[in-house]
């Protein structure tokens, strides 16, 4: 008995896997507007029942209100970001012949450096290394070259996706209106054509993926947290201007799975060595491996314990989620993983069942 139960367990995990592969891949494309939706339905749903409460009216039309709010307020943040994103982009546009022009001599300087560095180092190894030092800054130059291109290019690219992402919104709006102004009823559907086994499981498996979500956050917070306290003492340190507002956007990049510290502190260390600022620049790098190895040693301990996984199969889901599904995998895949601890749970023998065996 014991044998079949745990050749279904390992058959119950594989046909997971199976299923979260092919959800990833195929349904969440299809499904991720409805999903947004249901979020949002959720998040919305304490204001719409404290306004059932002191207004007797249909549930549609507080969940019309509630809902219309809340997307005027992100279309309101929306807007504000994509003017402020415009208006940088203008101006680093206009800016970016001379900025590139200006990177030519202490590229050149650091060229020279380098290859006078290789000419020093024993023959085979020095005709190497002057080698790629100069189809290094050979393809630099012809990138720094074509940059003003490279932003035309990434420009028509977002216009030509901007039908299909109309098309996402639209739907996602649509589809928030709609299950929160029929939340009870889908609940009562589901209930009515759901086995009780399953609401069961269903509900404990809500309720675990729900504080899953929630500690991942918590996390998640701390480690911006982290982030911003040493970027932002560390700049204070090195005397830069406005270092609690530059920990800040750090902090925010550095939650971005992928991107990190690195996004920011590492261009800037190195323009600041090639101006020729070196003590101010190497504190900068120094800056980021502190800030990016207290990220590495703290995020799987730290998401682990808040999701409940051991911090070795945290750092597993999350590196083969980036592989595997990207990004997005980064912050799917340890949710999955909760799923699959639970689904052990259930298929597990219990105590009863290892005495009937």
């Amino acid at each position: 008995m014991t044998e079949h139960r745990f050749l279904r367990l390992i058959l119950y995990i594989f046909l997971f896997c199976v299923l979260v592969l092919l959800f990833f891949r195929f349904l969440l494309p299809v499904l991720l507007p409805f999903l947004i939706a249901l979020l949002l339905s959720q998040l919305t749903e304490p204001a719409v029942r404290r306004l059932q409460e002191r207004f007797p009216i249909p549930r549609a039309v507080h969940a019309a209100l509630v809902m219309s709010a809340l997307f005027a307020f992100l279309a309101l943040v929306i807007c504000l970001l994509l003017q402020a994103c415009a208006s940088e982009l203008a101006r680093l546009t206009e800016r970016l012949p001379a900025l590139t022009e200006s990177l030519r001599q202490p590229m050149e300087a650091l060229q020279e450096w380098l290859l006078r560095l290789a000419d020093r180092v024993p023959d085979g190894l020095g005709l190497a290394l002057r080698a790629w030092v100069t189809q290094l800054f050979t393809d630099t130059s012809a990138l720094l070259g074509q940059a003003s291109d490279l932003l035309i290019s990434l420009a028509s690219r977002a216009v030509s996706m901007l039908p299909k992402l109309f098309l996402f919104l639209v739907t996602t709006v649509v589809a928030s209106f709609m299950i929160s102004a029929q939340r009870q009823t889908i609940l009562n559907w589901l209930r009515q054509h759901m086995p009780q086994s399953w609401r069961q499981k269903g509900m404990l498996l809500a309720g675990n993926l729900r504080r899953a979500l929630g500690g991942w956050l918590r996390a998640e917070a701390r480690l911006m947290l982290i982030t911003f306290g040493t970027v932002s003492l560390g700049l204070f340190v090195l005397g830069a201007e406005f270092p609690l507002v530059t920990g800040a956007v750090t902090a925010l990049v550095d939650a971005l799975p992928v991107l990190g510290t690195g996004t920011v502190l590492v261009p800037w260390g190195l323009w600041q060595l090639l101006q020729g600022n070196t003590v101010y620049g190497a504190g900068l790098l120094i800056l980021y491996g502190l800030a990016a190895a207290l990220r590495t040693t703290l995020e799987p301990r730290l998401v682990g314990r808040q999701i409940g996984l051991h911090p070795l199969l945290a750092l597993l889901s999350m590196y083969a989620g980036f592989q595997l599904f990207g990004i997005g995998g980064m912050i799917l895949l340890p949710i999955a993983a909760i799923l699959a601890r639970q689904l052990w749970v259930f298929a597990a023998p219990t105590a009863s069942d290892s005495d009937n065996a």
